[in-house]
């Protein structure tokens, strides 16, 4: 009990009655080791994707996995290879620990890496449930409401959503594999449709079906089918208006909301979708961070959300507004869906800008960005 107090995982006091800490509630919801648990809460709020990364690596839930001597060699091709394609974050030297082995299955399942060895591929399926179920922590730790207000976590924050995205869709968030993610294609359908330059929900909506059933050598409807998928993902614009020197009100709007209120049952990404609106600045302070479903967007809001954001410095900085899925990789390739805008407001530009507008025209509209 003094161990799990001096860890922060629970409270006593001096009649010993002792109170679980939202830590230590979360280390029970989703069964963590208590190490586990303890090496979440050193993150500071600056981890970048490939340190959150590390961080489940190390998780004392894969401690069962062992690296073998007749495993090195394949995972030090897929680690570093000037013939074939390699993991998005190589590692140096030669592979060597188990925790370089998970990150090297991990990295080889997200770039969707054909991974040789019998016995690691069934390693991996085991390690991406895994992997998924402690970035689920992550991510209610580093959202949880007893934050102080705009603490500095932005970039920890929206690469452990990132990350979690990733590990569930079993894609990197940029991945040219997106058709993936749709029903009826896999691995080989995705892989032709990439080699053909469809590498995102965007271009599979603006393809023609039978373009698209000529690429998979498949036979109608499948291109139609595909299409209707895509078309029942949700699209968003997003427009930002400066109030004053300071504040910014963020207007976001679903641009399909009458197609998807009357398909509510045909959803591609399902009932219980959700997506973040995360907002920082270049001094990695948290501005604003909210989450939603698709079907709370569509029926309680009515497809249109408003915030104001006023910034945390008065000296020159940006501003960052990334719309985040939970679970759909590359979601943001999709037409007039914004997921990363950076716009840098100055105070000399934002005093040109916080005059009265005589229109709507004059406010900042951004549908559609990419990274």
């Amino acid at each position: 009990m003094n161990s799990l107090a001096r860890s922060g995982l629970i409270t006593m006091d001096e009649a010993s009655c002792i109170e679980s800490t939202e830590a230590g509630r979360l280390m029970s919801l989703f069964y963590m080791d208590v190490e586990t648990m303890k090496n979440i809460m050193k993150i500071e709020g600056s981890e970048t994707l490939e340190r959150l990364l590390w961080i489940v690596c190390e998780s004392h839930e894969l401690a069962d996995m062992h690296l073998r001597v007749d495993e090195r060699r394949c995972l030090n091709l897929l680690n570093r290879n000037n013939k074939a394609p390699t993991i998005r974050f190589p590692m140096k030297g030669k592979i060597s620990t188990r925790q370089m082995k998970l990150n090297c299955i991990i990295q080889a399942t997200l770039g969707c890496l054909p991974i040789p060895e019998p016995a690691l591929n069934q390693e991996a399926l085991k390690v991406m449930r895994t992997a998924s179920r402690v970035c689920k922590c992550l991510v209610k730790y580093v959202t949880r409401p007893e934050l102080p207000p705009q603490p500095q976590t932005f970039s920890a924050v929206l690469n452990s959503i990132i990350l979690s995205k990733c590990i569930e869709a079993h894609l990197w968030e940029n991945s040219p594999y997106v058709s993936k993610q749709l029903k009826g294609i896999g691995p080989t359908f995705s892989t032709l449709l990439a080699s053909a330059g469809v590498t995102s929900f965007m271009l599979l909506e603006e393809s023609h079906p039978r373009d698209l059933e000529r690429i998979m050598n498949k036979g109608p409807p499948a291109g139609n089918i595909i299409r209707k998928q895509v078309s029942l993902l949700p699209k968003y614009q997003l427009t930002v208006t400066p109030i004053d020197a300071r504040s910014v009100t963020i207007h976001l709007m679903l641009l399909n909301h009458n197609h998807l209120s009357e398909n509510m049952d045909q959803l591609t990404a399902g009932d219980s979708h959700k997506s973040y609106l995360i907002v920082g600045d270049s001094e990695n302070y948290l501005l604003l961070l909210t989450q939603f479903t698709d079907k709370d967007f569509i029926s309680v809001y009515d497809g249109t959300m408003k915030y104001e954001v006023t910034r945390k410095l008065q000296n020159e900085h940006k501003i960052l507004i990334h719309c985040v899925s939970s679970v759909i990789a590359n979601l943001k390739r999709l037409h007039h869906l914004l997921a990363s805008l950076i716009i840098q407001l100055t105070p000399p530009a934002l005093k040109l800008l916080s005059t009265p507008y005589p229109n709507p025209e004059n406010h900042l509209k951004l549908p559609i960005l990419m990274e």
